[in-house]
C-alpha cells in the first residue's frame, strides 16, 4: 500500500506556493527563455507568477524553496499532464530534493492547473526538455 502511494512523489516540483524546507535546486542549471511568452499562455503564466514563483522562481529555474521545473526530471514523457494537474491541486510528499512536501492549492480548479501546467510546458519546450 505504501509502494502506491509512492507513485504520485515524482512530482513534487510542481508545488505552486509556500514550500517548506531547504536545498539546492538538486539539478542541472537551465538558463530560462527569454522569448516573449505568447498570449495562449499568458493566462499560465500570471497564474504561475502570482502562485508558483516563490517557489519555483521567475520562469521555473527553481530557488531556495522549490526545485528547477526546467529539469529533465519533469519531461511530459515520464510525467504526464493529468498526474501533474492532480499534484499541483493535491500536493504530494517529499521526496527526490530536499524542499519538503509541496502543499495542495485548492485554489487551482482543473482549468487553472491546467493554464499553469501549459505554461510550464511551454517553458520546457523553449529548452528542449522534450
Amino acid at each position: 500500500m505504501a509502494r502506491a502511494g509512492m507513485m504520485v512523489l515524482p512530482v513534487a516540483a510542481l508545488a505552486l506556493a509556500a514550500c517548506g524546507g531547504a536545498g539546492d535546486s538538486g539539478g542541472a542549471q537551465v538558463k530560462p527563455p527569454g522569448v516573449e511568452v505568447p498570449e495562449r499562455y499568458r493566462q499560465g503564466q500570471e497564474l504561475f507568477r502570482t502562485s508558483c514563483v516563490g517557489c519555483h522562481g521567475r520562469k521555473g529555474v527553481g530557488t531556495g524553496q522549490g526545485p528547477p521545473l526546467l529539469h529533465p526530471y519533469y519531461d511530459p514523457n515520464k510525467h504526464g499532464d493529468e498526474r501533474l494537474v492532480r499534484v499541483i491541486q493535491e500536493g504530494t510528499e517529499q521526496h527526490l530534493w530536499e524542499f519538503g512536501d509541496m502543499p495542495p492549492q485548492p485554489h487551482m480548479d482543473g482549468e487553472k492547473a491546467r493554464e499553469v501546467l501549459a505554461y510550464i510546458r511551454w517553458l520546457q519546450r523553449q529548452v528542449d526538455i522534450y
